[in-house]
């Protein structure tokens, strides 16, 4: 028999995104949809956790797990919706901040402001 799996972001998201990390790159792979306008590629690095101790307020000195945190959000370009787009990240610039997580995003834009997420993947570094 055949087993046939769905997830969420199959469902909502109508661009494939594809990563692979290498030895020293993060290889980006934004697969082709004929017909699609075009949309922009950005990447958004994150730290998985960390340990924040509070200094203020009324949890002060208190510890705590924060988990998924942003460290930065660039634009990597455009797009190509007729022959998609592939991109190399050296993995030494992701991690420079410590972070050990990168998520691309496609995002189309609506009269210059953004738009829906068409594609997304994330990946550990």
């Amino acid at each position: 028999s055949t087993i046939k799996t769905h997830t969420i972001p199959d469902a909502a998201l109508s661009v494939p995104v594809t990563l692979a990390v290498g030895s020293d790159m993060l290889d980006v792979t934004v697969g082709p949809q004929a017909g699609a306008a075009g949309a922009m590629v950005w990447l958004v690095t994150f730290k998985s956790n960390a340990e924040v101790e509070i200094s203020r307020g009324e949890n002060a000195g208190k510890t705590v797990d924060y988990t998924q945190i942003v460290t930065g959000r660039q634009m990597l370009g455009m797009w190509d919706p007729a022959a998609g787009t592939h991109l190399k990240l050296p993995l030494s610039d992701l991690k420079a901040d410590g972070s050990n997580g990168a998520v691309i995003l496609v995002q189309a834009e609506t009269n210059g402001l953004p738009g829906p997420i068409l594609g997304a993947a994330s990946v550990q570094l």
